[in-house]
């Protein structure tokens, strides 16, 4: 079988890699509060190669749990395997607890397709019992995007809108213009703030 060219390869990377533009589950405050890569639709997006930012929206709650956000290398599924097959991550960041927000990160150095992964860590969150059988969910259901070179129109555009949300840093937007901008009408409703503090605080190496 011929090799497939770059274009092919990205085009089917865009297709077929099971994303997820929104995290959270249903079960417990910490696992069921939204966090929302801010990607094209898709969840498959090529960020600027340099100066850029990723950026994720996190939900309201009143309890606030740290977020951990990990890169690892992307692996393409073999055999009948179906879906993605994450590696050892080559790096993890922690993002200190906070309310409904706005978080931006640097675009991390990466060497060919990337997943990344944001998800809240919720170890403790249910009590000791962690309901009826004693289950605890450590952790919340990530938002998951893969990160690939070759920018296509869609990702020029939010990286636009990404840039938009870097030149608010240590400010705030309005909730209602964060919505309009990245398609959330339907996802920011009355629960929310009016306004969304936006982050951009240099974020350490997890130990």
């Amino acid at each position: 079988m011929p090799a497939l060219s770059l274009a092919q390869e990205v085009e089917n990377l865009r297709n077929t890699f099971p994303g997820r533009r929104i995290g959270g589950g249903t079960r417990g405050e910490c696992a069921a509060r939204m966090l929302v890569h801010l990607v094209p639709d898709g969840s498959v997006y090529a960020p600027p190669a340099s100066g850029g930012y990723l950026a994720f929206l996190q939900g309201p709650t009143g309890t606030p749990r740290p977020v951990v956000v990990r890169f690892s290398p992307y692996q393409a599924p073999g055999g009948s395997q179906a879906g993605w097959v994450s590696t050892t991550a080559t790096s993890e960041v922690d993002v200190d607890a906070s309310p409904a927000s706005l978080v931006l990160l640097p675009v991390p150095a990466t060497q060919g397709p990337t997943v990344w992964e944001s998800f809240y860590d919720c170890a403790g969150e249910e009590g000791d019992g962690g309901g009826p059988l004693g289950y605890v969910q450590a952790v919340s259901p990530p938002a998951l995007t893969l990160l690939i070179d070759s920018p296509e129109p869609t990702d020029r555009s939010a990286a636009a809108d990404v840039a938009w949300l870097a030149s608010a840093c240590g400010s705030s937007l309005r909730a209602a213009d964060v919505a309009s901008r990245f398609g959330l009408k339907d996802v920011l409703d009355e629960t929310w703030p009016q306004n969304l503090p936006v982050r951009c605080t240099p974020v350490s190496p997890a130990p």
